[in-house]
C-alpha cells in the first residue's frame, strides 16, 4: 500500500474519520487505565498529541480540509499512546495503510513451525528455531550435540521455563552464561547484542502483555536491568552485526567460534531459524570430532558489475 499522504477529499475523508475514532478510543482507554498514576507522568492529552503531530489539530477540527495523516505520523501517535501491536494495526488499517505485522492463527503458525523444523533437520550446521518471544521450539541434532545437552536436560529446561534464548543467555545455573562470549572474552557484548536485536525485531510489541511479562521475568537476573537499559533502541542508534562472532566452550576442546545467521522461513518474521556457522576450518574441526558433518569450505566468487 502507498505510505505517502492521500488527500482526504471526495469521500477519502471517511478514512480520516475512521482513524480519528480509533485513536480517540485508544486514548480514552489509556486515560482510564493509568489515570494519574503513569510511571512517566504521561497524561495522554490531545494537546500532547498535537505537539507531536501538528497535523493532528486540523484532523480533529477540519477533517474535510485535511490530508490523511501519513503512516509515520500515525505510528508516532501510536507510540505516544503506548499501543499494543494489535492496536497499532487497528489504527493503520482504519487509514487503509499496511499493518506493522499480522499474527498468524495458531493452526497456521504450527504448520509453519513444523515445516521450518523439517528444513532445519537438513542443515549441517547447529541451528535452532525460535518464536516471536524468543522461545526455542526446536533444534537440530548438530545444535544439541554442540551444546552437549541430552533429552533429559532439554525437558528440565522446558519445565523450568528456561527454554528461551534470553533466559539461556542470562541464567548461570541453567543456561549458557559461563560458556558463551565474544572473541575478546566479553559475555556482556553478546548479551547487549542479543537484547538489542530482540528489541529491534519486536519494536512494535513493546506494550504487548507477552513482551512485558518476559521483561519482568528476566529481571530475576542481577545484571539484566543494566543491560536492558543500555540498549535503548528508541534513540535510533544502529548496531552493526556484520562482524558479529560468538565463542562457545564445547566439551574439553578449545572454544569454537561461530557466526550466527538468521533465516526467515516465510513472509512473517517468525518462526525464525538461527544457524551457527563456524567462522573457519579451525572452528569446524572440533565439531567434526563430535560427529557433526560440517562441510569443507568452498570457493565463492563475489558478483561484480561488468
Amino acid at each position: 500500500m502507498p505510505r505517502h499522504k492521500i488527500t482526504a477529499t471526495n469521500g477519502d475523508d471517511e478514512r480520516l474519520r475512521d482513524v480519528m475514532r480509533v485513536l480517540e478510543r485508544i486514548r480514552a482507554q489509556r486515560k482510564q487505565q493509568w489515570g494519574r498514576c503513569h510511571h512517566a507522568g504521561k497524561r495522554f492529552t490531545l494537546e500532547a498529541m498535537e505537539e507531536l503531530v501538528p497535523a493532528y489539530h486540523n484532523a480533529r477540527f477540519r477533517p474535510e480540509k485535511t490530508l490523511l495523516l501519513s503512516r509515520d505520523e500515525l505510528l508516532t501517535l501510536c507510540e505516544y499512546l503506548e499501543c499494543t501491536s494489535l492496536e497499532r494495526n487497528k489504527v493503520l488499517l482504519a487509514a487503509r495503510y499496511e499493518p506493522v505485522s499480522f499474527e498468524l492463527p495458531d493452526e497456521e503458525q504450527n504448520r509453519l513451525i513444523e515445516a521450518a523444523l523439517e528444513v532445519m533437520r537438513y542443515l549441517p550446521f547447529p541451528a535452532y528455531l525460535m518464536t516471536r518471544n524468543w522461545d526455542v521450539c526446536g533444534w537440530n541434532r548438530a545444535m544439541q550435540v554442540t551444546l552437549g545437552w541430552d533429552d533429559i536436560r532439554v525437558r528440565q529446561l522446558r519445565l523450568a521455563g528456561r527454554l528461551n534464548v534470553l533466559h539461556l543467555l542470562f541464567d548461570r545455573e541453567w543456561g549458557l552464561r559461563d560458556r558463551i562470549r565474544a572473541p575478546d572474552g566479553s559475555w556482556e557484548d553478546v548479551a547487549i547484542r542479543n537484547v538489542y536485536l530482540f528489541k529491534v525485531m519486536n519494536i512494535h510489541c513493546r506494550y504487548d502483555e507477552w513482551y512485558r511479562s518476559l521483561e519482568n521475568d528476566l529481571r530475576r537476573y542481577d545484571d539484566f536491568d543494566c543491560i536492558w537499559q543500555q540498549t535503548d533502541v528508541s534513540l535510533g542508534d544502529r548496531m552493526s552485526f556484520a562482524d558479529y562472532v560468538i565463542e562457545l566452550d564445547i566439551a574439553s576442546t578449545t572454544p569454537v567460534r561461530f557466526r550466527p545467521c538468521r533465516l526467515t522461513y516465510s513472509s512473517p518474521d517468525y518462526p525464525l531459524i538461527v544457524v551457527w556457522v563456524p567462522v573457519d576450518e579451525a572452528s569446524s574441526r572440533p565439531l567434526r570430532l563430535l560427529d557433526i558433518p560440517i562441510p569443507p569450505p568452498s570457493d565463492v566468487d563475489r558478483a561484480s558489475e561488468r
